[in-house]
């Protein structure tokens, strides 16, 4: 059935919602409903079983929407239903609670999706390879303001760190896209304390988040799903300074309290829990060590390109700032452990210095992921899933997130919806699934499980830009390429071949030859393909292709003439 179930004197109504009516636990249904009566800008939020979940819409005009949803839960009766409210827009963490009846303008009726459970096991690997994801713990109360100045909307919406759904969904994306183990961010915990008895409240809302997702963990091994293990990444100086013996009386009290409780859940590398020791300014004592009996023991660092006397003595990095991470092999070994690999970088400057490399369309993490793959490390860390948080505007330098664009978050976001606004986003909107379904492609490539997918991101054009076509006016067609190489392209535009090349970047003119309107620039790779679309409304793995798919890339744009 399809109903109004709740409406106001405005005459907005919302209807007629349909989901997907089955799916396995993990994936997305895929939902639509019709809203009718706007006048003015209203907010449409999706219920799971009562509650709020998923990214929220702002619509601005009457008719057909379309969204997807993950569902982390198995059940034949999960229930989806869409509430426009404006007043529930100011609620701190929305996922998870109940929308009060007082701030609902309309309802929309039930639908319901059969949740099926499957296998969820971690991504095989013939050459014994282990991907990492740094990942953070830190949307609890004492740190609210993080979503406040979000780049982008998780697709799954705001969540706090204590969200149970949110906790086993993202550990269903991170196990099928590759992900062996999480890098849990406490670097925050010490800042200029004496002792760990001093950690301040925001620092242990962080670690309750930890344990609660370690006991999630539990929950979802006795139902029989596979989870990411977990590294705690703990810092010396990742701000001011603490003592060397504060940061031991940390390490004692994990040892005291995870190793009895976790040591399954603890992920294992040389036959011990890996603890690693943020220490960017080399402020480590080496001659008093800390003592980490039980551990395996490595530091971390931050731009190992500057810093190559950190990578010397085996330093881990949070994130390098070039296309080419640094591999990083410890002191007396032969071979690569670790590279660190991201989607967008910064160097000296922050994000608006001269070496800073965006997003670009997945042209970054492509470029990085190729060198990473054909490298000899035998772990990749991948920088990172869900910071969601950076310096809000008038700084006089931008570092962590700045925007959907020039930042380095993972986690699957809303397309199209607005988060914190800066001067210079021309929309809104995050990157939909495009890095997790990078993630699954780069994955399998570093674990050699695919040697022959050519996988291709593109960087220019820009997506819904507009080209005015002038005399000499050109579009700049700029793409990078992941896994086995290719070296002969066609250029298409609206599926007609304008050129042919064996570089990845052309230039095209447009001043004549082509009608005004929508245009889809495409890069074919000859003699390619790959088991990868990339998709951006849709996760790859949900739908994987049984048969290779030509090996190509596109962006759309708007041809127009002006005088």
């Amino acid at each position: 059935c399809c109903c109004c179930c709740c409406c106001v004197s405005s005459g907005v109504s919302v209807r007629s919602l349909l989901c997907s009516p089955e799916i396995f636990v993990g994936h997305t249904a895929s939902c639509s409903f019709e809203i009718l009566g706007v006048t003015s800008p209203v907010i449409a939020w999706p219920l799971l079983n009562g509650f709020q979940w998923c990214s929220q819409m702002t619509l601005r005009e009457s008719g057909n929407v379309s969204f997807t949803c993950p569902i982390p839960y198995v059940g034949v009766d999960q229930t989806l239903q869409v509430v426009l409210s404006n007043a529930f827009n100011n609620t701190i963490f929305p996922v998870g609670q109940v929308i009060p009846v007082s701030d609902t303008i309309a309802v929309s009726n039930n639908a319901t999706v059969s949740v099926k459970w499957r296998p969820i096991k971690p991504m095989k690997s013939t050459n014994g390879r282990k991907v990492g994801m740094e990942w953070e713990p830190w949307f609890t109360k004492s740190n609210d303001k993080w979503w406040n100045i979000a780049e982008a909307v998780p697709t799954i919406g705001f969540y706090s760190s204590f969200n149970e759904g949110a906790i086993r969904q993202h550990a269903m994306w991170l196990m099928d896209s590759g992900v062996d183990f999480l890098v849990v961010d406490w670097t925050n915990n010490l800042w200029g304390k004496q002792h760990f008895s001093e950690r301040g409240v925001y620092a242990q809302e962080i670690i309750n988040a930890t344990t609660f997702t370690l006991e999630v963990f539990k929950k979802m091994r006795s139902e029989n799903f596979s989870t990411p293990t977990i590294v705690l990444l703990i810092a010396l100086d990742n701000g001011p300074t603490e003592p060397q013996s504060c940061l031991q009386e940390e390490i004692d009290w994990i040892a005291a309290n995870y190793l009895p409780l976790y040591s399954d859940l603890l992920f294992q590398w040389n036959n011990k829990p890996l603890l690693i020791v943020f220490d960017g300014g080399n402020a480590y004592n080496h001659s008093n060590p800390l003592h980490v009996d039980g551990w395996t023991l490595r530091f971390m660092a931050s731009q190992l390109q500057n810093n190559p006397q950190m990578a010397a003595k085996g330093y881990w990095s949070w994130m390098d700032g070039i296309i080419d991470p640094i591999e990083v092999t410890q002191p007396g070994e032969a071979n690569a452990e670790v590279v660190t690999a991201t989607c967008a970088f910064f160097n000296s400057g922050g994000w608006f210095g001269k070496t800073a490399a965006g997003k670009r369309q997945g042209e970054t993490f492509v470029e990085e992921m190729n060198s990473v793959v054909d490298g000899n490390a035998s772990i990749v860390l991948i920088s990172q899933w869900n910071e969601f948080n950076g310096q809000p505007e008038g700084a006089s330098v931008y570092v962590d997130i700045y925007n959907a664009t020039f930042g380095n978050d993972m986690e699957p976001t809303s397309p199209t919806e607005c988060a914190y606004q800066r001067p210079t986003n021309t929309r809104c909107g995050g990157w939909g699934y495009r890095y997790l379904n990078l993630m699954f492609a780069s994955s399998r490539m570093f674990k050699g499980l695919d040697k022959t997918s050519t996988v291709m991101q593109m960087s220019s054009p820009i997506g819904n830009s507009v080209y005015n076509m002038h005399e000499g006016a050109w579009v700049e067609v700029t793409w990078a390429l992941m896994g086995k190489h290719a070296t002969s392209f066609n250029i298409l535009f609206n599926s007609t071949v304008v050129a042919s090349t064996t570089s990845t970047s052309i230039n095209i003119d447009i001043s004549s030859g082509f009608a005004p309107g929508h245009c889809v620039v495409s890069v074919h790779a000859l003699n390619a393909t790959t088991f990868y679309p990339i998709g951006i409304l849709s996760v790859d793995f949900e739908h994987e292709p049984q048969q290779p798919i030509p090996s190509t890339v596109s962006s759309s744009i708007t041809l127009t003439r002006l005088s």
